[in-house]
């Protein structure tokens, strides 16, 4: 799952690139992303909420990003 993740992780990047997405506002984009899935949380609010440590990217968070609660998400899209 991770790697089913990071694939579309890079393809959503660079549609955003063509789109006009500059590399400085990449964070920003990205962060949009995880408030639209986490109710308004941003990476950093996530990572509190969660209980990850703040270097631990939420990619790799077990119980996070590539489990059940991404399933959930995926499912919810089809």
């Amino acid at each position: 799952m991770r790697k089913q993740t990071s694939e579309e992780f890079k393809a959503l990047s660079g549609t955003a690139r063509e789109a006009g997405v500059q590399n400085k506002m990449f964070g920003v984009f990205h962060d949009a992303g995880y408030k639209g899935l986490y109710g308004g949380l941003g990476n950093e609010a996530i990572k509190t909420r969660k209980g990850i440590p703040a270097k631990e990217q939420l990619m790799d968070a077990k119980g996070l990003i590539g489990s059940e609660e991404n399933k959930e998400n995926d499912t919810e899209k089809k």
